[in-house]
């Protein structure tokens, strides 16, 4: 099935807010000064980049 352009640049955008997401998790993580905190950015990050490459 062929997506349509828009559908297209939609997709791109959502991905792209994803990658933000994801930045923000890992700094956040970096930045955390609970190790409970940090594990979770941590996992929540991982999550994230597994979803943003499939």
């Amino acid at each position: 099935m062929e997506l349509s352009d828009k559908e297209k640049k939609l997709l791109e955008d959502q991905l792209k807010a994803e990658y933000i997401c994801m930045s923000k998790y890992k700094l956040y993580s970096e930045q955390a000064g609970d190790p409970q905190i940090k594990n979770i950015f941590n996992l929540v990050y991982q999550q994230e980049a597994q979803h943003a490459e499939s």
